[in-house]
């Protein structure tokens, strides 16, 4: 197999870099080259919520210089994606038109759940992650605006939630502070002990973290003194603290000094030692694992993944449905009729193949609809449908896309409560997603219908198209009367979408 050359450009909120990978099957990714330009966009950003003629100067004469670049290492395939800091953006859309027109290059703007996934393959793509066994982990990424951490047990994804606290903002918000790495900590404490104590309390009180995965710079700098391989090493978290402890009270020429980075000059190296410090302190972790990879890595491991060049060791679907069925247990929204449900709703949805068009993907999201579907009446029970959605649109699951999480949602709301025209919809949706829905959630109430007393009556289900009826055979010891009673108040959708009939028959087993 020929070597994929591969660029990968990212915008962050502080930084803009290009590393070049070459991807070769039996060779895995190797990076290549690595150029960057330290560049505060995030600052005119939190400041101004625009980004100014100058930096778009600026910016625009980097990325002309990556594109050299990019040529001259005659690369196969480039991405360019910006950080969680462009949707604030507020003339983004003139600066992304202005990059392209000006250097012809396109830049995507990520949701944070997107962006956070690529990241996260970096990681979990590597044999060491599931080297670091079945214990509770948490992988931090630490970016400039914001920074996440996501829950894993017995090798599956439960939960993450997205901190805006990254080390950009902290350092715009603690502005005028005397920059001494010991009396910034006391005032950023206030800010990350609080947050993290109450994070403690909601999501890991019977969840012990054994070793916490740090993606962020300076890390592998900071385990470089302890082992000479800085990459891809787990360390005692005594240690690792021991090393970031010695940093405090000192001015960062003296911690670059120390780092043996003589060409850096970084005040955002602060509130790394400060975060990486904190978080190790309130997780109480054993082990800390720094991978060494971070956007970029994942940008060029999603690009050889995407086409099939490699293999990831790790099942992103199963980390979907786990963390699904995580959230629906915070609400007390899973059972067995939950698992019923499910089994059902891919049952019709793989004997309507040649009827729906859909494929993996969108079984994937009918299963997680099916997972979270009463997730609102922990809220409120007469107003269940419209409290699901915004629970669902309001959590983040990393590896469903935006527009995924969006399609989730609306399954779930049209569960029960009627589908609305689509010229009502477009706003949020294109006719290709809205279609989805539609598919989706009529599958998702005659699954529904099917056990209604939520008692699992059913013990076989047969399914047939004969002529213009869907045919649902079941094979049952009790009595189905009520799912038979409310089955038909269920069904237009799923006759006006399929141009089918669902007709239950019933046989009685005695």
């Amino acid at each position: 197999m020929k070597t994929t050359v591969f660029g990968a450009i990212y915008i962050g909120s502080y930084e803009v870099s290009l590393k070049i990978f070459t991807i070769k099957r039996s060779e895995g990714i190797k990076q290549i080259d690595h150029v960057k330009t330290r560049m505060h966009l995030g600052q005119d950003v939190y400041r101004g919520k625009y980004i100014g003629s100058d930096m778009l100067d600026e910016l625009t004469s980097t990325l002309l210089d990556f594109k050299s670049i990019l040529e001259g290492y005659k690369v196969d395939a480039y991405r360019a994606i910006a950080g969680n800091f462009f949707l604030d953006v507020r003339n983004k859309e003139f600066i992304l038109d202005q990059i392209y027109i000006r250097c012809g290059i396109p830049v995507e703007v990520l949701s944070n759940s997107e962006r956070r996934f690529i990241s996260f393959q970096s990681v979990v793509t590597r044999k060491d992650f599931a080297e670091l066994g079945d214990g509770g982990i948490a992988v931090v990424d630490i970016g400039g605006d914001s920074l996440q951490v996501t829950i894993f047990e017995e090798g599956k994804m439960l939960t993450t939630q997205h901190f805006t606290m990254g080390t950009l903002k902290l350092l715009e918000r603690l502005k005028g502070i005397d920059l001494s790495v010991d009396k910034f900590e006391k005032q950023m404490e206030e800010i990350i002990i609080k947050e993290f104590n109450t994070y403690k309390k909601l999501y890991l009180t019977d969840k012990n973290i054994e070793t916490v995965v740090f993606l962020g710079a300076y890390a592998s700098d900071f385990i470089k003194k302890v082992e000479k391989k800085k990459d891809g090493v787990t360390i005692p978290s005594e240690k690792f603290l021991k090393v970031l402890n010695k940093f405090y009270s000192k001015n960062v020429d003296q911690i670059f000094a120390e780092l043996e980075l003589y060409n850096d000059h970084d005040l955002l190296v602060i509130p790394y030692i400060v975060l990486y410090r904190c978080i190790t302190e309130v997780f109480g972790t054993k082990n800390i694992w720094v991978p060494g990879t971070n956007i970029s890595e994942g940008i060029a491991y999603d690009y050889a993944l995407q086409r099939r060049m490699l293999k990831c060791p790790h099942d992103m679907e199963a980390d979907i449905i786990s963390a699904a069925g995580y959230l629906a247990g915070r609400f007390n929204a899973y059972s067995d009729h939950t698992d019923t449900l499910k089994e059902t709703a891919d049952l019709i949805f793989d004997t309507l193949k040649k009827y729906h068009g859909l494929g993996k993907r969108e079984k994937l999201i009918l299963e997680v609809a099916a997972i979270l579907h009463d997730v609102g009446k922990y809220v409120s029970i007469a107003n269940a449908p419209e409290c699901s959605y915004d629970i669902i649109i309001n959590s983040e699951i990393i590896g469903l896309s935006h527009i995924e999480r969006e399609i989730v949602a609306d399954v779930v709301l049209f569960n029960t409560r009627p589908i609305l025209d689509y010229s009502e919809m477009a706003n949020r949706l294109s006719i290709e997603s809205y279609m989805t829905v539609a598919k989706l959630a009529a599958i998702l109430r005659v699954s529904n219908a099917l056990d209604r007393s939520h008692k699992q009556k059913m013990k076989k289900v047969r399914l047939a198209v004969k002529e213009k009826d869907f045919i649902i055979s079941i094979e049952t010891e009790d009595d189905i009367l009520l799912e038979k009673t409310l089955f038909d108040s269920r069904v237009d959708l799923f006759e006006n979408t399929y141009g089918l009939r669902p007709v239950i028959k019933e046989k009685r087993l005695y």
